[in-house]
């Protein structure tokens, strides 16, 4: 058989170098031996590659068929009745907001009516709205008693109740609104008072309470008489003086435009007026 090394192959010069007294066949022997596996590891690395290679086209083309037969059992299984319900066509009415105080209301009453019912008790539940910074709506249940006692627990399950209700955001100068939860329906019946905001800024431009002062913040509240009555807390006046005439000011002008009764569910108001600059 021809021989398929070279003489001038390295690996035969460092052989020959390491045995010099070696015959030059016993080199020739060795070197041929070694050919063979030299080239193994590539051809076997080839075959290797190319196996898994078949192996990953199978496997995929299965899964894909897999997942076919999956989709069809479960469309089988889940029936059109289970489907996720469609969304509200986009023209779909909006939750009442402040500009209807009566509808939020009574949609608050029937949402949240029953989860304060179960914490007992009697009579309106005290419902406080302020106002954020972000102006988000925040609502609490006062507890008038603290301070000389801690909560009963009837007061703890009601707070966390009314802790718990959505409101929508609030106007820019609505500061604060005290509502009762728990009353008769009729006693929601509010069309005087639907948009609160408008119903006072009516008044105030009536009365034109502006020529009193640029800004106030006023305070629309039940009284024992028919009409609600509306006063300046002092804390936004630094000057006592001032304070008195202000008050006294806007007390004038609006005794001749009384505002209308405040219905059963609204307790009282807090805004802020601005008058034209």
């Amino acid at each position: 058989m021809q021989d398929d090394l070279e003489l001038d192959d390295p690996l035969w010069l460092q052989l020959r170098a390491a045995r010099p007294a070696a015959p030059s066949s016993l080199e020739r022997d060795v070197l041929r031996r070694l050919a063979t596996p030299r080239r193994m590891p590539i051809v076997v690395g080839c075959a290797v590659a190319v196996v898994a290679i078949v192996c990953l086209v199978i496997l995929l083309r299965d899964r894909g068929s897999g997942d076919v037969a999956r989709d069809a059992t479960a469309a089988a299984i889940v029936g059109p009745e289970d489907a996720a319900p469609a969304p509200a066509p986009p023209d779909a009415a909006p939750a009442p907001g402040w500009t209807e105080v009566d509808a939020m209301w009574a949609a608050i009453e029937a949402a949240h009516g029953s989860s304060i019912a179960v914490c007992g008790g009697s009579g309106p539940i005290a419902v406080h709205v302020d106002r954020r910074r972000d102006g988000s709506a925040a609502a609490s249940h006062p507890l008038r008693g603290l301070g000389r006692r801690g909560p009963t627990a009837v007061e703890s399950c009601r707070s966390r109740a009314v802790a718990a209700i959505a409101l929508p955001p609030m106007p820019p100068d609505l500061i604060a609104v005290d509502f009762e939860l728990s009353l008769a329906p009729e006693a929601r019946s509010a069309p005087e008072w639907r948009d609160p905001m408008a119903v006072i800024a009516r008044a105030f431009a009536a009365a034109d309470v502006g020529a009193c002062a640029v800004k106030l913040t006023a305070v629309i509240d039940r009284t024992t008489s028919a009409n609600p009555r509306a006063w300046l807390p002092r804390f936004q006046f630094s000057d006592g003086s001032a304070a008195t005439d202000t008050i006294a000011c806007v007390a004038r002008r609006l005794a001749g435009h009384p505002l209308p009764p405040l219905p059963p569910f609204l307790r009282s108001i807090t805004l802020h007026h601005r008058g034209p600059r």
